[in-house]
């Protein structure tokens, strides 16, 4: 199952063209980051995010009544990361990766994802990396390379970030880069990092599968 960990939409790039894209690579779903949730949500839409300013207990209450949210994308120091942690929801930190390792001293069961090109160092045990724009890195390749050596897998993820670098880097751009920087590995690695990582750290499930049908005679 092959999940986009990251993207977003605009009036000129609706989330209705994404899907279409996603087909034609053989995605089965993404990860949403969004400042509201849509009133209508594609089926392929497996996870949502919120961007936020600060985490607001109440509009957790909210976000929470819909069956695909699952945390917030926001800045570090923030308060209520408590609440984040006691409601199992996730945490993408957006800028202030050099506080994560408080952070992870205070709240250890927080789950926690930082975009590699934000990692100044190596990120503390347990924080998971969104491979995401990494035509900000200086050296994609290397550096994609040596976070997977030093990370494993299975705390690595793809993401396209679509529509957000258009027109420089369309989402098959995003994918061609991200295929050239891991290099050749193994099939197991290749899937782990575009679906197995994302599923584990957003929770979602695998979409229920029909039995085959008995031809009747």
């Amino acid at each position: 199952m092959r999940i986009d960990a990251q993207h977003s939409y605009s009036d000129r790039h609706p989330l209705d063209y994404l899907e279409h894209i996603l087909k034609r690579n053989r995605f089965d779903g993404s990860v949403l980051l969004t400042s509201e949730i849509p009133a209508i949500l594609p089926d392929y839409v497996r996870a949502l995010i919120v961007g936020v300013d600060r985490i607001d207990p109440r509009r957790l209450d909210e976000w929470q009544l819909h069956p695909r949210f699952r945390g917030v994308a926001c800045s570090l120091p923030a308060d209520n990361l408590e609440e984040l942690q006691g409601r199992r929801l996730t945490l993408d930190v957006t800028a202030g990766a050099e506080h994560i390792s408080g952070v992870l001293a205070r709240f250890p069961e927080l789950k926690i994802c930082v975009p590699l090109p934000l990692l100044t160092a190596d990120a503390p045990d347990g924080v998971y990396i969104k491979l995401v724009a990494l035509r900000s890195l200086s050296h994609p390749p290397a550096q994609v390379r040596e976070a997977l050596t030093r990370n494993g897998p299975a705390r690595l993820m793809f993401a396209s970030n679509w529509p957000d670098e258009l027109p420089e880097i369309t989402w098959k751009a995003a994918l061609a880069m991200f295929t050239q920087s891991i290099g050749a590995q193994p099939i197991e690695v290749r899937e782990q990092l575009l679906g197995g990582t994302a599923r584990e750290f957003y929770g979602i499930e695998a979409p229920p599968t029909t039995p085959p049908t008995t031809p009747e005679r």
